[in-house]
């Protein structure tokens, strides 16, 4: 599964050595904190005694995948405006969601993630690096086994998660 270097600690300086020299995103490992932009030298001077996680900074279309089942049910681009400098979660700063088509082998990769995780319904977020840089890989940042889905079903105009959802817990019952 390609995944961003990450590393999850309460010590700062612990992750600013293990990702020298790369931008890194700061996620907070509980609560509803958001998730920050940070350079190294920023990292190793903030003061913090609560646990996050520290991943390397990958650029790319934000794409979030919704897994059901074992069946990708759901898969969106997701824009964003106006986002304060050192923002980089996209919660709230949405311009525009949209239904992308995964080709198969991106499909896979996230029916596995569902798979390894063992969990029946999750949203991954990604990053799908342009073709013209790399080879068109799509990297994954995080698996949620919680996922909120309304804001994008709202923004599609079409309650495609709620009913796929629906019809899975019929069947499961």
């Amino acid at each position: 599964i390609p995944t961003p270097q990450s590393v999850s600690t309460t010590d700062p300086a612990i992750a600013a050595n293990r990702l020298d020299g790369k931008k890194v995103v700061r996620k907070p490992l509980s609560g509803h904190r958001t998730a920050e932009l940070y350079e190294r030298k920023t990292i190793e001077t903030s003061q913090t005694s609560a646990a996050y996680t520290y991943q390397e900074y990958i650029p790319g279309k934000d794409i979030r995948v919704y897994v059901l089942g074992g069946t990708v049910i759901g898969a969106y681009s997701i824009e964003t405006r106006d986002m304060p400098e050192m923002t980089i979660d996209y919660r709230g700063f949405e311009d525009d969601i949209t239904e992308v088509n995964l080709d198969s082998e991106h499909r896979s990769l996230c029916r596995r993630v569902a798979e390894l995780l063992d969990v029946q319904f999750c949203a991954i977020d990604c990053k799908l690096q342009p073709a013209e840089t790399t080879s068109g890989d799509m990297i994954v940042l995080e698996c949620n086994p919680n996922p909120g889905f309304v804001a994008v079903e709202e923004a599609v105009g079409r309650d495609v998660l709620t009913d796929a959802l629906t019809e899975f817990i019929h069947k499961e019952s």
